[in-house]
């Protein structure tokens, strides 16, 4: 998304937003707001206005102070970005839960209990055991997701430490994976930024998520994002 601006064609600076690789042209003359349309590139404008509204498609926002600016502009794409990437992720037929485990403390038991508890097709994956529980019930695993029979059209959730997650996005690369969610600490910044330029259904990060503020977490703001998708899930 390129942002142009119509109105104002003086004094501009041009920004560069990391993650995105987002040029930004921003005019010196202050107060400015723009104007976000569904599917067409971001206008800017000239207000002098007050308009306060929510962050979201068709809403008109002023600021004062272009480093404002920038940032809340920087996280609002991100948001709307990682909202579109979580209903993607959701969309998938199948789902994997990287990191899977029969231990009721660990993140990788609570995160593959949602999918059971909510209805959703979903493989263990753990390398060190053939099996787990989830209350009375035992569930086969699978070493890797190089041995899931459809990765193409798999969710995978991830919940390893950093190191071990970037293995498993290289590899779900190489197998055409389109949708992942990396949980609060499985990632660095490098392996976010992966993660977010190269799987259509990428999902991670703090940016306009959870409820508790840590990051996109399934058990947070997985059933506001599978309902988006239109899943109908056990509740």
């Amino acid at each position: 998304m390129m942002c142009d601006n119509g109105l104002l064609k003086d004094s501009r600076k041009t920004f560069l937003d990391p993650l995105y690789e987002e040029c930004l042209f921003i005019s010196e003359a202050l107060p400015t707001t723009f104007l976000i349309q569904p599917g067409e590139p971001l206008s800017i404008y000239h207000d002098d206005s007050d308009i306060n509204c929510e962050l979201q498609y068709g809403t008109r926002l002023i600021f004062t102070h272009t480093e404002t600016y920038i940032h809340t502009y920087s996280l609002m794409l991100r948001k709307m970005a990682t909202d579109t990437a979580a209903r993607t992720f959701f969309s998938s037929p199948y789902f994997a839960v990287v990191g899977a485990s029969s231990d009721p403390a660990k993140f990788g038991h609570k995160i593959f209990a949602w999918y059971t508890a909510h209805g959703l097709p979903a493989t263990p994956i753990n390398p060190s055991s053939p099996t787990i529980k989830v209350g009375p019930t035992e569930y086969s695993t699978l070493p890797s997701i190089s041995a899931l029979p459809h990765p193409t059209e798999t969710g995978v959730s991830i919940i390893t430490p950093p190191k071990v997650t970037k293995k498993v996005l290289e590899e779900a690369k190489a197998l055409g994976v389109k949708s992942v969610w990396l949980q609060p600490g499985t990632y660095d910044d490098e392996i976010l930024g992966y993660a977010l330029k190269e799987f259509e259904g990428g999902v991670g990060g703090e940016e306009g998520g959870t409820v508790g503020g840590e990051g996109w977490c399934v058990l947070v703001d997985g059933v506001r994002a599978a309902k988006a998708a239109g899943r109908d899930l056990k509740l």
